[in-house]
């Protein structure tokens, strides 16, 4: 099976911190059945990770979370699926917050497949947020069945040279949602990428219009996003000539 925490049970913790180092080279499973709900598993202060397949809110599991902040790094070898595998699990969430997450293999956030009953499944979701937030995916990254992708930008942006997700192509179905929060629209002039893309972004005119609403009532106005670049970028246009960029 590889490393469960919370394989029958709720409210188990791992932490790795100080330096510290795991290596699971099958799989990781955070959640792994109905009844493991509410697990949490954290890598921070330089922890050092090496992971074969992650696994966050297996068969119908829900509000597990796993997080990788404060300097750790390290990588996922079998890819990742933030929802389950095998069963519709709810409000999962993996969260990045200046750490370095590097995965190969396909990145799901949601139901796994279309023949699962997701009727109660919701809010899975991958979050971004700190200064230096680093996320590459060797193939694609999936948002499907209600999940969400929530970035956090700082006051004053990130850290220059920051690319918080890069991917071979990003796409979000017509359930799922696009959330930018930003602390401050101070200091926020020119492009910021936010995603970078090989391939291209795929997401629902729906969606993105959605988004939108989100941040004209948190902007006053000032913030929209947009496709360019061929749709290999989605742009965060402030005005007066503050803009960020999610590609």
């Amino acid at each position: 099976m590889g490393l469960a925490v919370g394989n029958n049970y709720g409210h188990n913790s791992l932490i790795v911190s100080d330096g510290g180092e795991l290596v699971a080279p099958y799989r990781f499973y955070l959640g792994f059945s109905g009844n493991a709900n509410t697990n949490n598993a954290v890598f921070e202060t330089g922890a050092r990770f090496t992971l074969g397949g992650l696994y966050v809110g297996e068969k119908g599991s829900c509000g597990n979370t796993i997080e990788f902040k404060s300097g750790a790094s390290g990588t996922i070898a079998l890819g990742v699926r933030i929802g389950g595998w095998t069963g519709a699990g709810c409000g999962n969430t993996m969260l990045i917050s200046n750490a370095t997450v590097s995965v190969t293999g396909v990145f799901g956030v949601g139901a796994p497949s279309d023949t699962i009953d997701v009727s109660g499944m919701f809010g899975n979701n991958l979050t971004l947020k700190g200064t230096a937030p680093s996320l590459t995916i060797s193939s694609s990254l999936i948002f499907k069945n209600r999940s969400f992708l929530l970035i956090e930008i700082p006051h004053g942006g990130h850290a220059d040279g920051t690319v918080p997700i890069s991917a071979n192509a990003v796409t979000v179905d017509a359930t799922s949602s696009l959330k930018v929060n930003i602390e401050s629209l101070r200091g926020m002039s020119g492009n910021h990428t936010l995603i970078s893309t090989a391939n291209g972004i795929t997401v629902p005119a729906a969606v993105l219009s959605a988004a939108n609403a989100q941040l004209s009532a948190q902007s006053d106005g000032m913030a929209k996003l947009m496709l360019a670049d061929g749709g290999k970028s989605l742009v965060l246009k402030v005005a007066k000539g503050m803009v960020v960029s999610f590609r």
